[in-house]
């Protein structure tokens, strides 16, 4: 019998529809100014976490990408502005953040729960190069 890890990814269907929603829109009357950031893709590892439904296959021990439109801005991606959150204590998670162009790698520094809802935040602080 093989057992799956269900880390409830709800919230990567929450994630990725809150982290649409709380993204700071950058609007700058300056076409040489940052450029809008748009989340295009939330993944782990081959998993979609931005679809119509949220997957029970997530392992553990994942990293999330998260892919933008435009280059961000690597100053700004932090812990104040990226947040994976557990949402049955609303304890925010301690993770390593590594960013590249147009992608943040957020990798959670201990196993997250098996059944356990979470959910990925994007601050307004986090902007475009």
């Amino acid at each position: 019998m093989q057992t799956k890890m269900k880390v409830s990814l709800r919230v990567l269907l929450a994630a990725g529809m809150l982290a649409t929603l709380t993204i700071a829109f950058v609007s700058c009357s300056d076409d040489d100014g940052p450029s809008n950031l748009q989340l295009s893709a939330l993944t782990a590892g081959s998993i979609d976490l931005n679809g119509a439904t949220s997957p029970d296959n997530v392992p553990a021990d994942a990293a999330f990408t998260a892919t933008f439109n435009t280059d961000l801005d690597p100053a700004t991606v932090t812990n104040d502005n990226v947040k994976l959150t557990r949402e049955y204590d609303n304890t925010v998670m301690d993770v390593t953040l590594s960013p590249s162009g147009k992608t943040i790698t957020i990798t959670p520094d201990e196993a997250l729960g098996s059944g356990t809802l979470y959910i990925l935040s994007f601050g307004t602080g986090l902007q475009s190069s």
